[in-house]
């Protein structure tokens, strides 16, 4: 059976984080949860959930998180120019359904499937909810559905249905093939690269900063309010919107504890910058940053460095910084293909996307491409 949750809470946390990949923290239950009751997502918003479950014989087998949107913003996967053409041929391009977890450019299967299911009832689950997908589509007059940062396994999977189409965009991502600490991934830099690390981390010595990282457990109180007040002053100072309420950051140290991990820049005992991760399973997230005034090279040391570091101790396999950044390169991020597929209902829309899709992607291998060759690391 098909239904559509307009809240996560309509069921368990346990039903519900058994279809969800174990290096996602995102993907969780206790994530949209806290996205639901800080009102970071809902009624004004413009993200209005509608996750769908497939459900056999009262268990959950099938799920596809899943929001309403009457805007584009907070995606990270820009479709403007889409609904500035679907303007032009009169047609509504919001509201639409966008499969991810919101605000957060990170990759992870948006379509869960119970392990225990076999690869055919698996099929037939996917085939179910990707229909669901389509007749939600139609039920709500949305212009179109996107799942967005979905691995290549998936998107290849989806769009074997022709009515689906796969887009890629580039991010930039650290793999670790098994250094051991931060002195042997610097080992591996070409030498100026690596004096250009070695300096940019001194800076931050020398102006006296200490820097320590808590995990959600360990966050009080103030150390909530601080994080918030800096996401917050980073988000007006560079235009953008603070999409997270501050009600959602107490979460940070209750249901989100077990993934959160804020680095704190400190004069003396006093906080002056914070950087917000979360960590799943093998894979470490970037997300926030904020620094209460300028300090040389700080936002290279919490956002990438000291992040690094504990990717390396931790004995992780990948660390996502976030979208966007060429400067990442130089620090050891590497180009890396990202994923999202698109299904659009009008026929003029939808033929225009699938005739520039293809050429979208040319340039984005090409720009990937050309930017590996701008890597730190000593050839060979």
């Amino acid at each position: 059976m098909l239904r559509v949750l307009t809240s996560c809470a309509d069921v368990s946390a346990e039903a519900w984080d058994a279809l969800v990949h174990p290096d996602d923290p995102f993907g969780l239950h206790a994530f949209h949860l806290a996205l639901e009751a800080s009102r970071s997502v809902g009624p004004g918003t413009g993200w209005g959930p509608a996750h769908l479950a497939v459900e056999l014989d009262g268990a959950l087998v099938g799920l596809v998180p899943l929001y309403v949107k009457t805007h584009s913003y907070g995606e990270y996967i820009f479709d403007f120019a889409w609904a500035q053409a679907s303007q032009r041929l009169r047609a509504p391009y919001y509201p639409k359904l966008v499969g991810m977890a919101p605000f957060t450019p990170t990759t992870a299967p948006r379509i869960g499937l119970a392990p225990s299911l076999d690869a055919d009832a698996a099929a037939r689950v996917r085939g179910t909810l990707l229909e669901g997908l389509l007749a939600h589509a139609e039920a709500t007059r949305s212009s179109s559905v996107h799942l967005l940062f979905v691995p290549a396994a998936e998107a290849e999977a989806v769009t074997e249905d022709q009515r689906w189409m796969r887009r890629s965009s580039l991010q930039f991502q650290f793999e670790n093939p098994g250094y051991r600490d931060f002195r042997d991934l610097l080992g591996a830099f070409r030498s100026p690269a690596r004096k250009q690390v070695l300096r940019e981390r001194r800076a931050v010595t020398e102006a006296g900063l200490v820097v320590r990282t808590l995990a959600g457990s360990e966050l009080s109180p103030d150390d909530v309010r601080f994080v918030h007040d800096l996401y917050a002053d980073t988000c007006a100072r560079k235009g953008g919107t603070p999409y997270l309420t501050p009600a959602f950051f107490p979460f940070l140290r209750t249901t989100l504890a077990p993934y959160a991990r804020v680095t704190f820049a400190y004069e003396g005992e006093v906080p002056v910058a914070m950087s917000l991760a979360f960590v799943r399973g093998r894979v470490l997230y970037g997300r926030y940053w904020g620094a209460v005034a300028a300090f040389d090279r700080l936002h290279f040391e919490l956002c990438y460095y000291a992040l690094l570091e504990r990717t390396l101790e931790e004995k992780l396999v990948r660390f996502e910084a976030g979208a966007q950044g060429e400067h990442k390169i130089k620090r050891g991020f590497l180009p890396t293909e990202i994923h999202s597929v698109h299904h659009v209902r009008n026929p003029l829309l939808c033929a225009a996307v699938a005739e520039f899709l293809p050429r979208e992607r040319e340039a984005v291998l090409r720009a990937a491409d050309e930017l590996a060759r701008e890597t730190p690391f000593r050839r060979g």
